[in-house]
Parts: C-alpha cells; structure tokens; sequence
C-alpha cells in the first residue's frame, strides 16, 4: 500500500464515530470495510481496525502492534473457517432506505457465526479459540 493510501485510510477510520467506542469496548472488535462497489455492498475479508482485546487475541498478550496485516485470516483453523468467514460476510445486503431522513443504510439481520481460531501464540498443541462474530452496518 503506497504510504499516502495508508495515511488517508488511517484518517478515514480516526473520523468514524465508533473507533471511540470499538477502542474501549472490552471485548474483541474489528472492522473489514465496505466494497466501494455500490451495486455490491460486501466487505473485504480482512479487517482493517482491531481493538486491543482483538490484537491481543491475534498477537498474545504482550502485543503492542496496531498493524493487523492478514494476521486474522492466517489464525483461522482451516480453509473450511476462511470460506464460512468469507459466505458469512457476504449476507450482508445493505440497502438505502428511502423512508429514512438521514440516508442512512438498513441491514438485514444476519445470524452470529462461530469460527475457530488456531492463534501462533499459543503451543502447537493447544486448543483451538472459538470466536462468536456478529455484523454490524457503519455508514
């Protein structure tokens, strides 16, 4: 990525009302985006915001790196995971709705997804990780 792409994708996010709240949640959060596409509104696959408790579930708990790189999509226990992952994001189907005064984008309701994560951390011989993802629409 040409480093003024990463400059102005890192400032697009900084504007986002709810990196604020994704920062301070306690739980595991990231965000893949959108399609620029408008007649496919899917997101890419990989996320391109984590939370600390997201890092530090991917890197270990003494990871103090705010790049997420693939490291998600290499922590995921089988290609099985990667294509459930990958048919999970794209039930997501946005559309404009016309009765709403601010333009703002409805989403169906897509049922969580479960996906098991073999993270490098841990001992070869450990457990995988169950990770519950649910979707949410930020315009």
């Amino acid at each position: 990525m040409h480093p003024s792409a990463a400059s102005s994708s890192s400032s697009k996010l900084a504007d986002l009302s709810c990196i604020s709240f994704l920062s301070a949640f306690p739980q595991p959060a990231f965000i893949v985006q959108r399609s620029k596409n408008i007649a496919r509104l899917t997101p890419t696959i990989n996320p391109i915001f984590g939370n600390a408790p997201y890092r530090k579930l991917l890197f270990g708990p003494d990871a103090d790196t705010a790049e997420l790189g693939v490291a998600f999509l290499k922590a995921l226990e089988s290609v099985e995971q990667a294509e459930r992952y990958s048919n999970w994001l794209e039930q997501t189907k946005a559309s404009s709705t016309n009765d709403a005064s601010d333009g703002s984008l409805a989403i169906d309701e897509v049922a969580p997804l479960r996906i098991r994560l073999r993270l490098p951390w841990l001992p070869a011989d450990a457990e995988t990780v169950e990770l519950e993802l649910w979707q949410t629409l930020i315009d």
